[in-house]
């Protein structure tokens, strides 16, 4: 008994041991030779000038849209959308068909249509019809005062804005209208040094091909 108990006596004077010598050398580290993350040399960002909105000539809403969404655009689209509902309406349709309705649009009536589109992002509802609904609990009177949903559904189905096809780009079919929101966007807006980019989302409820 007493040589197992010099035994692990032995033992634990030799992790004492240890572990001093273990912390002795600890302590002797030359922190000199420490590494360090390398850094990435980056240029400069060249801040040219102060933030500024280039707004001329705007004292109400209507008139910040018009030089963001320029009414040149909005006859593009309506010029568009005019001819593609007029290709669709000269293939056979049924007698119940909404192609039969179809009437050409104008530039005053697609205004109030991109009204109503960018209400409903606004006002959140599951489903389009429910805009219209005469539902005392569900209905938001405006829409049916503006539009019929009939009306509404017939030109977002038409809804055009580049007539051409181009099967190796589903692209093309909004490149009018990038080309010229990008047009406007640089125009009007000089970003400052700090910038945040987010995106935001609207429910698209027509189809791309």
């Amino acid at each position: 008994m007493n040589s197992s108990t010099d035994s692990y006596s032995d033992s634990d004077d030799s992790l004492l041991a240890y572990s001093t010598s273990s912390s002795e050398t600890d302590d002797e580290i030359d922190v000199t030779k420490w590494t360090t993350t390398p850094t990435i040399n980056r240029d400069p960002f060249q801040l040219v000038g102060n933030r500024e909105v280039l707004v001329e000539k705007a004292q109400s809403p209507i008139d910040f849209w018009n030089h963001v969404f320029p009414q040149h655009l909005v006859q593009i689209i309506v010029h568009e959308t005019n001819q593609y509902a007029e290709n669709i309406c000269n293939e056979p349709h049924s007698r119940r068909s909404r192609m039969n309705q179809w009437e050409r649009t104008s530039i005053e009536e697609f205004n109030v249509f991109l009204s109503l589109l960018i209400l409903q992002g606004i006002i959140k509802k599951p489903e389009l019809e429910m805009y219209f609904t005469t539902d005392e609990l569900l209905a938001t009177p405006i829409f049916n005062k503006i539009m019929t949903v009939d009306r509404f559904q017939l030109l977002l189905k038409m809804l055009h804005f580049q007539t051409d096809q181009d099967s190796d780009n589903t692209l093309k079919k909004i490149v009018p209208v990038v080309e010229i929101l990008r047009s406007s966007f640089k125009r009007l807006y000089r970003p400052g040094r700090v910038l945040n980019v987010d995106e935001s989302l609207h429910l698209y409820k027509g189809r791309l091909f």
